[in-house]
């Protein structure tokens, strides 16, 4: 029988809006910001770095890179990606800042309270972005399973949608390290056909590869070890095809994201031991080499409840960063000089 947390399993049934969340409460107004036109990451460099002053606490930037949504314990709020405060939003008790997510459109965000914290089924709540109107799906005793995930077995913590809807990606057995079944799977999103890609690692985010023909897994327990040795990575990526794992970089990826569109990666390497190759670099596509564009000790701003997920690159090329040196965060915008 599959045992499914549910405040993960909401990040991919929230994923499918036209679904799962158009229940949610009035139409979002929000008009998404059109994308701009396809560029190689291998043509790109750092046009700029803003400083923004934002209250402490996790932050998310939406898939159009045009809002920051901050958590904090019990409140949301959302900004322009200028840090203006826009709206905010409480819930009775705290939030996993490990699922907060956009929808795809940048309208919309879905949250859940802490499981982990309370020990009691979560609600799922989504928030409006351009009204704050916030509603709760589950109130009155609503079901929170979503579509049946009958073939899946043991635990799932983590789950990712394919672009095309056809795939989801998963781990299993995230507590047990010595499981031969740890790792990332795939199956059909009624949880049927699954298979075992890679085994032996603790997953804590997964991402499709805009085409859909691979993924990137992230694992919180290894950027939690201290002085990691220089070629160690919390991030990787796996072909769909045969399951063969890529290396991001020599060096060590420790967060990484996909580009909006095509095959590129953002990912940050961080060193203590060879701190000059700290920073972040931009790789053209999977196993090719990447060019460090950023070179500053920086990680992703979400170092208060959200360590579980990893980098994200937005449709209008940035990316939102916190500087170690300083705790600043900063929003790095991409271009072609």
């Amino acid at each position: 029988m599959t045992t499914l947390r549910p405040a993960l399993m909401i990040v991919i049934a929230c994923s499918l809006w036209l679904t799962a969340c158009d229940s949610a409460g009035p139409p979002p107004t929000a008009t998404p910001s059109p994308s701009p036109s396809p560029v190689s990451a291998a043509a790109l460099s750092v046009t700029s770095v803003e400083e923004l002053s934002l209250p402490h606490g996790d932050l998310y930037l939406s898939p159009d890179g045009q809002q920051i949504a901050w958590v904090d314990k019990k409140q949301i709020c959302v900004y322009t990606a200028a840090a203006v405060q826009q709206r905010c939003a409480s819930i009775p008790a705290i939030i996993d800042a490990n699922v907060v997510r956009w929808s795809p459109d940048s309208t919309r965000l879905v949250f859940t309270e802490n499981l982990f914290l309370y020990f009691y089924k979560p609600h799922i709540w989504v928030l409006d972005a351009a009204t704050g109107h916030l509603a709760n799906l589950t109130a009155g005793g609503a079901a929170t399973k979503i579509g049946p995930l009958t073939g899946l077995g043991g635990q799932i913590y983590v789950l990712a949608l394919a672009p095309d809807g056809g795939l989801i990606a998963y781990n299993r057995d995230l507590l047990k390290t010595q499981s031969p079944d740890l790792g990332v799977w795939v199956a059909r999103p009624d949880g049927t056909d699954p298979r075992h890609l890679v085994g032996d690692r603790l997953v804590t985010d997964i991402e499709f590869s805009p085409d859909g023909q691979a993924l990137l897994a992230f694992s919180d327990a290894v950027v939690g070890q201290y002085a990691l040795p220089p070629g160690v990575s919390s991030s990787w990526l796996v072909t769909l095809a045969d399951g063969k794992e890529i290396p991001i970089d020599p060096l060590g990826a420790h967060w990484a994201a996909w580009a909006p569109t095509g095959e590129g990666l953002a990912y940050i390497v961080s060193s203590r031991r060879t701190p000059n190759t700290s920073g972040l670099y931009l790789a053209a596509r999977p196993g090719s080499p990447g060019r460090q564009v950023y070179a500053e000790a920086v990680v992703p701003p979400l170092v208060v409840g959200g360590q579980y997920q990893t980098l994200r690159w937005a449709a209008n090329n940035t990316i939102l960063l916190q500087r170690s040196r300083d705790s600043k965060v900063v929003l790095v915008h991409l271009g072609i000089k």
